[in-house]
């Protein structure tokens, strides 16, 4: 009999445990990963929110469209119907930079992005001078003064590519800072997880893979999460602490506004004077130049800018070049990027269906041509584009001057003769599911 008893106890027992581990896998199965949520995050979103209503920025703002409609691209069509939103982005961006640098404590926060809904805040889009859609950017100023703990951990599978961009604060308003110094992830000592921690103050380190010196009384670093399949990879969680030093009080919202209207006219004057290298306006239009090095030797661009009838595209075609990310982005004739998120507005080597040879073949349309590859660009005949090519393999490579194979502007009647061999066709169902599967996996950013 207590035998039998002692079985029963037994088979209770492990009945207990069985259940406790899978309560456990469970949990863990269901549980929902925001790490882009953070406290820092929703407070600056928050004050975003708050202050664009704030009388001196709207009349900032005003100013900074005086400034747009005297520049040449506001005799364009699509130039002018688009600067009244430009320049609210750029307010937008010059304000949440600015609560960035005074707000948050010192903590990396989002910019350039979409807008968004969660956690009942409305959080408008902040995007200027071709944001990647590819991209989630977070910044974070920093005091040379203080000494940092940065620690990165994957929640998720990792993003293609990880790097923080270091940059000095200029006080003058019509000047930026240049690079001090670029960090990458494959350059750092990481445990089996991927995941690291990095160490910033004002002192060299030559010891420590993982430091950022502040080389910089003010410093801002740009922290970049490369996403190539949004289906899979997500955001890392960023978290930073000071390990010594006394940090400097949040400043007040009167301060914030202020700062962020001297900051509006620094990049007003930015993207004007920027637009000309980053877009090509200094060249004839549709046509795509000879890729540039980016700063920091960590992967090359190539920029245009376009202007269609309603009855033709644009065809380009290019090689990889080893890179293991290629972006291919279109954006309004100030630089801002179209909506990426319901729409093809963007392309990346993983959205992007090859060619048979391994490269890649795209069509510039403001109407759907009915092929694979097309870059939406949302009914506008005129705008700009950007190519990134990033992470590649050999690094020694100075230059990419053969990456762009051809390319070419078309009839749509005379289209597929050019990607007809290249390119599938896609019917209006087809394109639909296409667009209503990359909203969801955009949303990924969010919560995973």
């Amino acid at each position: 009999m207590k035998t039998k008893n002692n079985i029963s106890n037994i088979a209770l027992l492990g009945l207990a445990v069985l259940l406790a581990f899978n309560f456990t896998a469970c949990k863990k199965a269901t549980q929902v990963h925001e790490p882009l949520a953070t406290a820092a995050q929703l407070k600056a979103d928050s004050l975003l929110i708050e202050l664009s209503k704030d009388s001196a920025l709207v009349v900032a703002e005003k100013e900074a469209l005086v400034k747009l409609q005297a520049d040449s691209l506001y005799k364009v069509e699509d130039g002018k119907k688009s600067a009244e939103l430009n320049a609210h982005y750029l307010a937008l961006a010059a304000l949440e930079g600015s609560i960035n640098a005074l707000a948050v404590d010192y903590q990396f926060i989002w910019n350039d992005h979409a807008a968004r809904q969660w956690h009942g805040l409305d959080v408008p889009a902040t995007k200027w001078g071709l944001d990647n859609p590819d991209n989630v950017y977070r910044g974070a100023v920093l005091d040379s003064a203080l000494t940092y703990e940065i620690k990165v951990t994957h929640l998720g599978k990792a993003p293609i590519q990880e790097s923080f961009d270091v940059s000095a604060i200029q006080t003058d308003s019509t000047k930026l800072g240049g690079q001090l110094s670029f960090i990458e992830i494959r350059n750092l000592k990481t445990d089996s997880l991927g995941n690291y921690v990095l160490t910033a103050n004002s002192k060299a380190d030559a010891t420590n893979k993982n430091h950022i010196q502040l080389k910089a009384a003010s410093v801002n670093v740009l922290y970049r999460n490369t996403l190539s399949d949004w289906t899979l990879q997500t955001p890392t969680q960023i978290e930073v602490k000071v390990v010594a030093g006394t940090p400097k009080p949040s400043a007040s919202k009167e301060e914030i506004v202020k700062t962020a209207v001297a900051k509006l006219k620094t990049l007003v004057t930015t993207l004007l004077k920027g637009k000309n290298v980053w877009a090509g306006y200094n060249h004839k239009e549709n046509f795509l130049a000879s890729p540039w090095k980016r700063d920091g030797g960590w992967g090359f661009a190539a920029g245009g800018h376009f202007s269609l009838g309603k009855d033709e595209a644009y065809v380009i075609k290019i090689k990889t070049k080893t890179a293991r990310y290629i972006g291919f982005q279109l954006a309004d004739p100030w630089l801002a990027s179209f909506d990426y998120v319901n729409y093809t507005a963007s392309l990346n080597n993983t959205q992007a269906k090859p060619d048979k040879d391994g490269n890649y073949t795209y069509v510039l349309a403001a109407t759907d041509p009915g092929v694979s590859n097309w870059l939406d660009s949302r009914n506008y005949q005129n705008g700009t584009y950007l190519i990134r090519w990033q992470y590649l393999e050999d690094l020694t490579i100075k230059n990419i001057d053969d990456a762009i194979i051809s390319q070419q502007v078309v009839k749509f009647a005379d289209l597929q003769k050019y990607v007809g061999k290249e390119l599938q066709k896609v019917s209006p169902e087809e394109r639909k599911k296409e667009q209503e599967d990359r909203a969801k996996s955009y949303l990924r950013r969010l919560s995973f």
